[in-house]
């Protein structure tokens, strides 16, 4: 059963977008145009969709790489994978970066644990 998640993203190309994210198989980003004051409205765009791995559980959304957009990270507990989805800064992302971590991982936490 996909999973819902809403997330406030800001790129430097547009002002505060509502980014409505359906997390099944696949990423399904919706856009719209709102503040995170006011509602979103009816309509959003159509899906940009990203393929992740199998039984993604967790989704995060951090800049990773201090480029000033925020990247995307899936825990895939039926792969053994972590998906990294770097942002382009227009609202897209690159290919993902899927590594290998431990059994069925179903959260995860980001940090800069050496404080460099």
């Amino acid at each position: 059963m996909p999973r819902l998640f809403i997330t406030y993203i800001t790129f430097l190309t547009k002002n505060l977008s509502c980014v409505n994210v359906t997390l099944g198989l696949l990423i399904a980003l919706f856009f719209s145009s709102c503040t995170q004051s006011e509602p979103a409205p009816d309509l959003f765009s159509l899906p940009t969709i990203y393929k992740v791995g199998k039984k993604p559980d967790e989704l995060r959304a951090r800049d990773m790489n201090l480029d000033g957009f925020p990247d995307i990270l899936v825990s895939n507990a039926g792969s053994d994978t972590l998906s990294y989805f770097e942002a382009i800064g227009d609202g897209t992302f690159k290919t993902p970066f899927t590594m290998n971590t431990g059994r069925e991982p179903l959260a995860f936490e980001i940090g800069d644990f050496n404080g460099d």
